[in-house]
């Protein structure tokens, strides 16, 4: 779950010890309450969907939650801009997220060899400059919850 009221009773109960949660840079609705809650609780998270159905990789731009295909073009290119020449888009997106000290683990879908040596590369890359995060956050406004509070 990434509904913050979910998650907030969770901690509660004490009922966890990992949430799996949506989290990208096309979906950055958890870091408004839920990472921060998590990470004070010692609850880990595992995020799913680094890639926003690979939008973030490569895949021709389109619409995405409440993104434009426009908005999510130039957070592409944002991405892109940021990589460097031997490496992919994907390395940059994925290691946005695995740089929140919220996030235990990224769990991408890998179907190839060339997507799993993908994965390993974002995972042992140098982490992104605090310009280089500033810069991806500015890009676009962060959607946030406006039920499940």
């Amino acid at each position: 779950s990434i509904r913050p009221n979910v998650i907030r009773e969770w901690i509660r109960q004490g009922a966890c010890t990992s949430v799996m949660m949506q989290y990208s840079l096309l979906d950055r609705r958890p870091e408004e309450s839920c990472l921060e809650l998590l990470q004070n609780a010692g609850i880990g998270v595992l995020a799913r969907g680094a890639l926003a159905k690979g939008l973030l990789a490569g895949k021709q731009a389109a619409a995405y939650l409440n993104y434009t295909a426009t908005q999510v073009a130039a957070m592409s290119a944002k991405v892109d801009s940021l990589r460097t020449t031997d490496e992919l888009s994907s390395s940059v997106a994925l290691q946005y997220v695995l740089q929140n000290p919220a996030v235990t683990s990224a769990v991408v879908g890998i179907r190839t060899t060339a997507q799993l040596q993908e994965a390993i590369a974002a995972a042992k890359r140098q982490p992104l400059s605090d310009e280089a995060i500033t810069l991806l956050q500015t890009t676009l406004p962060p959607a946030y919850y406006s039920e499940h509070r």
